[in-house]
């Protein structure tokens, strides 16, 4: 589902995205399913995705998304 929905280039992809929902440690604190799959797409792995996702605000330290920073 989430490999047609999103379009992504591949199975692979979409089981990172998979990997990434069933740990919430690898999610940032408001990050969406959107987030989740643009990252997916941009970096590839759940590593370099995971970096994508917790972008450390620099004026409190927090971590977002990279579209909030």
């Amino acid at each position: 589902m989430i490999l047609a929905e999103a379009d992504l280039p591949g199975w692979l992809r979409a089981e990172n995205v998979l990997t990434i929902l069933e740990e919430p440690s690898l999610i940032g604190p408001l990050c969406t399913l959107n987030d989740i799959v643009d990252a997916v797409k941009n970096r590839g792995t759940v590593d370099e995705s995971r970096q994508f996702l917790h972008q450390q605000c620099e004026i409190c330290y927090d971590d977002f998304p990279s579209r909030l920073v």
